[in-house]
């Protein structure tokens, strides 16, 4: 099954705080001339003038209930985990808001393989680049009750 927004860059803003940084990682994506379109996966933390800012910038808007973290997952590596189970794209590099883009890095999407799998969740890892591709062996998940 192909996802509906294709190959996508993906970034988080889960608060007020974190929509500046999301909405500058998107107009650098933009300013460098992407091919590909821009998500953004937002919780109901930010207001709705915010929302609508988010709207506004990014192509795709993806709805994350927090209070389904019930393993207690610091946000951003339950952001990732939720970016992997979202069937609307085949494939997505998640960047951390805080990034600026400087020069064009589609081919970071022409990648063969994701590197999920290499993945590993430490204090000291880094991973505010990961190219993600939804495995179709997850159930799908969308912030509510698994299906």
């Amino acid at each position: 099954m192909q996802g509906i927004c294709g190959e996508v860059w993906l970034t988080s803003a889960l608060t007020d705080d974190e929509v500046p940084n999301a909405l500058t990682l998107c107009c650098s994506l933009r300013r460098v001339l992407t091919s590909r379109k821009i998500a953004v996966i937002y919780s109901s933390k930010v207001s709705k003038a915010l929302k609508e800012a988010l709207n506004y910038g990014f192509d795709f808007l993806f709805h994350l209930e927090e209070d389904r973290n019930s393993a207690g997952l610091k946000n951003e590596d339950f952001v990732k985990l939720f970016a992997l189970t979202l069937k609307s794209f085949d494939k997505c590099v998640f960047m951390s808001p805080n990034m600026l883009v400087v020069k064009n890095c589609d081919e970071l999407l022409d990648q063969g393989k994701d590197n999920f799998q290499q993945f590993i969740w430490t204090e000291k890892g880094d991973t505010s680049v990961i190219l993600l591709r939804p495995p179709p062996s997850l159930p799908y998940f969308d912030g509510g009750a698994p299906v």
